[in-house]
């Protein structure tokens, strides 16, 4: 039985989109037969990866201490996913396992010497990754191997009734992005949901709470956005992950910018005919609602967009991970 370990983490700062794709990874890794899942990541992340019923171990930072439990468990991979490793970092885990990481936006490493990377992002081909000319490195890269949640692997088109807008920053809002969103739009007099994530501060759900009339619905920490999603016209989300649940659900996404992370993936949505209420701090509010309610009434199609993910992603890469411990 082969054994896998991802290291990764969440938190209220950085957000859980890191920690709920390793989960979702783990998730199809198991349909690939029997193998061992450890998860090691930080404390605030552990009850999310307890929920999905993985084995679990802490440690807070990237260092000495974490390389010593990696070294205990003897995995046969080594899974990073994080902004906050280097390449003596890899370097190290590499000493241990084959090492995979995933990397969105190629800014993070030098020469990543590993053995597998990994990124779905639409605008993962255009990056150009230096790895070491004596490593034999595989690339899991495209639309093709975006490892999304098990609920969007088999899709089903939503046939039911939609309407209005709804509105998610994530798991967190650091920037406090959702209790203005709330207050902008709150003179339309159209259906909103609002998505309250689990790592939001007891002061923005007050404040949510507190500004939320008769047309809001509030969803707080949904196991599942699938179905708000289907049920919505517009979604209001920042540059993340969310907005791939969007398009693999057919919906048209208006997106904004919380971190210098998204800034390649909200330009290349722009790019692709995606509307944009720009990057914090300078998110476009006086033009929110003209720009929500001229959205509603029309929304054109993304064709393009909407046919480049079947929802196979995450198979497709646990399949050739394991394939690459599988060849010892």
């Amino acid at each position: 039985m082969k054994k896998i370990l991802f290291r990764t983490h969440g938190d209220r700062k950085t957000g859980l989109g890191h920690l709920m794709r390793c989960i979702s990874l783990a998730h199809a890794f198991c349909e690939t037969g029997p193998v061992a899942i450890i998860f090691l990541v930080n404390r605030e992340a552990v009850p999310f990866v307890q929920q999905a019923r993985f084995l679990t171990k802490t440690a807070e930072s990237f260092g000495k201490e974490d390389m010593f439990q990696i070294f205990l468990k003897k995995p046969d991979l080594i899974l990073v996913d994080s902004y906050t490793t280097d390449d003596t970092y890899l370097e190290e885990t590499g000493k241990i396992a084959k090492t995979a990481i995933f990397d969105d936006n190629n800014d993070i490493y030098r020469h990543p010497d590993v053995d597998a990377v990994i990124n779905g992002n639409i605008h993962a081909k255009s990056l150009r990754y230096s790895v070491p000319a004596n490593r034999r490195t595989l690339f899991f890269t495209g639309p093709e191997y975006l490892v999304m949640k098990p609920e969007y692997w088999d899709k089903q088109e939503y046939t039911g009734k939609r309407e209005g807008i709804l509105m998610t920053t994530g798991g967190s809002d650091p920037c406090n992005v959702m209790p203005n969103l709330v207050k902008t739009l709150s003179a339309l007099k159209i259906k909103k949901r609002v998505v309250i994530g689990p790592m939001y501060s007891r002061s923005q759900r007050d404040d949510i709470r507190r500004n939320a009339d008769d047309t809001v619905e509030i969803l707080s920490k949904p196991g599942s956005l699938k179905s708000p999603i289907g049920q919505s016209v517009l979604v209001i989300t920042a540059s993340g992950s969310t907005v791939y649940e969007v398009l693999t659900m057919k919906r048209r996404p208006l997106i904004f910018q919380v971190g210098e992370d998204q800034r390649l993936l909200a330009a290349e949505l722009e790019r692709l005919g995606v509307q944009s209420i720009g990057s914090y701090p300078d998110i476009s509010w006086d033009a929110l609602p003209a720009i929500v309610e001229k959205m509603l009434s029309k929304c054109p199609a993304i064709t393009g967009l909407w046919n480049l993910f079947d929802g196979q992603g995450a198979r497709r890469t646990a399949r050739g991970l394991m394939e690459l411990i599988g060849n010892d």
